[in-house]
Parts: structure tokens; sequence; C-alpha cells
């Protein structure tokens, strides 16, 4: 909770120092996950600005929270994660949402992680809606042995990869009940 209460106070000056590689700060992690997108925040830049500039920078309309959470894989030891969650819907884009996940702190296996999707309304055939939904995850992963019997950032990155395909089946399903009961609604 302190930890939280600081980041909501300092923004990523307060976010922590990992040792696995001698020093490496959360904040550094993220800024490199952000330069490495640049073609994300073309349309956008205020959400970068903001994510980069929390607490002091603004972003009106937008809807956050922080929040805890603990991911099991199979084969993998638990994930305690908290993250910064941004919902917002950039005026200069009419019909476009977009939700960013910005980690603060994960106890291992990551250095950094950023998660956007952006939900775009789309008209589909026969005056049928649709969206179209795009999403992109980044990680800075901590000192991870790799290759050999121990290659436990190779067995990481797989179960990422897995959980990518459930949660995007997920979101597809989900999408397509909410537009069928839409269809049938007032």
């Amino acid at each position: 909770m302190e930890y939280v209460t600081d980041y909501r106070a300092r923004g990523d000056s307060a976010m922590a120092v990992y040792d696995d590689r001698g020093g490496v700060h959360a904040s550094d992690a993220f800024a490199a996950l952000l330069a490495q997108s640049p073609y994300v925040y073309q349309d956008i830049p205020s959400l970068r600005q903001y994510l980069a500039g929390y607490p002091h920078a603004e972003l009106d309309g937008a809807r956050e929270v922080l929040f805890w959470a603990t991911d099991s894989a199979s084969g993998m030891k638990p994930i305690l994660s908290v993250s910064h969650l941004v919902s917002y819907a950039p005026p200069e884009l009419p019909g476009v949402t977009v939700v960013a996940s910005k980690q603060i702190y994960a106890n291992h296996y990551f250095e950094g992680a950023f998660d956007l999707a952006a939900i775009v309304d789309r008209a589909g055939g026969a005056g049928k809606p649709g969206i179209y939904l795009v999403l992109l995850r980044r990680f800075r992963f901590d000192d991870l042995p790799s290759g050999g019997v121990m290659n436990i950032r190779g067995k990481v990155v797989g179960k990422l990869r897995d959980q990518m395909r459930v949660d995007l089946e997920r979101q597809k399903v989900a999408s397509e009940q909410s537009l069928g009961s839409n269809r049938n609604g007032p």
C-alpha cells in the first residue's frame, strides 16, 4: 500500500529498483518500452505524455485504476504485480477507445510490462456494427536463464504467448456476444 501511495504522489521516480542486473530502475524499463513503440503514440501523444508524466501530467476524460494481481501459469512461480490502468477515448479519434496498462511492480520475471488495447468502431456490412481490437504487449525480462535445461526465459515467453491467444479468444467471444445482445435489444 505504501508503494502505491508513493507512486500516486511521485510517479515513476517512486518505482522499484530491481537488483537482478545491478540495479535496473522499473521506470527506465518502462521508458524503454515506450521508446521502442513510437508508432503507437503518433496519433495519441497525450496518452504517452500522461503515462510518462504521471501524476503531474493531465489527461482530460481519462479513467484510471491501480490494481494488484496474482497470475499463475502451470510450471511457473505465481507473479504478484501492481499495474496502473488508464482508459481513454481521445477526442481527436472519434470511435476509438484505448486501454493502457503500465506495470509498476512485479515480484519476479519482469522489469517492465506494458499493454495497450485499442478498440476501434467499424461499420459492418448490412448495417451490422463491429469493432477492430488491436492488442500490443511489451515486456522487459529480468535476468532469466535461457537455453539448456534451465530455459526459464523460453518457458515464460511460451506461457505469455499462450496467454495472449487465450485473452484474444476471450475478447472475441465477449465482443460477439455483446454485438449479438445489442442487435436484439432496444
